[in-house]
């Protein structure tokens, strides 16, 4: 069970990004916690971004998915294999309501491995169209050979927009 949570960096961008990057992660962890809270300038209500690993856009992204969205509590599922990014979905775009930022949250379990290593993501988008609410739970698997040293975030579609923050942690398991 974890009982350290170490902040390692905080970004809050003062001007709209295309990407995020959190550069020379300290090898010090057990395991990782990127906490989102993030809006894109993409012309629609919902959008989406993409995390990359120590810069690489390999075929070893592994990912799947469930979705509760609107006021239904009916699911879609689905998810993509050999991918050359992890999805992070539901962000707000300039549709949602206004200054209404999603929350993302990231957990990246045995960070410093050199197989497989296991994500988890939870992203929830809020909007004024019922339709456009929702929540997103994500299973992710990263390939690499090598231990993750930086993580990038990029929008799909447009820019981070200012006022976005992002947090990286550090988790040390007793």
């Amino acid at each position: 069970m974890a009982n350290t949570f170490t902040l390692i960096e905080t970004k809050t961008l003062s001007t709209s990004t295309t990407s995020v990057t959190f550069s020379a992660i300290p090898a010090t962890y057990t395991d990782l916690r990127l906490r989102i809270s993030a809006r894109t300038d993409y012309g629609a209500t919902r959008t989406g971004g993409r995390l990359t690993v120590n810069a690489d856009s390999s075929a070893i992204y592994d990912s799947g998915y469930i979705i509760q969205y609107d006021t239904n509590i009916e699911a879609a599922s689905g998810g993509n294999v050999n991918g050359t990014y992890l999805d992070i979905e539901y962000l707000n775009g300039t549709g949602a309501m206004a200054n209404s930022f999603c929350v993302t949250d990231i957990y990246i379990g045995s960070y410093l491995d050199t197989t497989n290593r296991q994500m988890s993501m939870m992203s929830g988008a809020v909007s004024n169209v019922a339709s456009d609410t929702g929540l997103f739970l994500y299973n992710m698997n990263y390939r690499g050979a090598s231990p993750i040293t930086s993580l990038t975030l990029l929008a799909n579609t447009g820019n981070w927009v200012a006022n976005s923050t992002f947090y990286l942690y550090g988790i040390k398991n007793s």
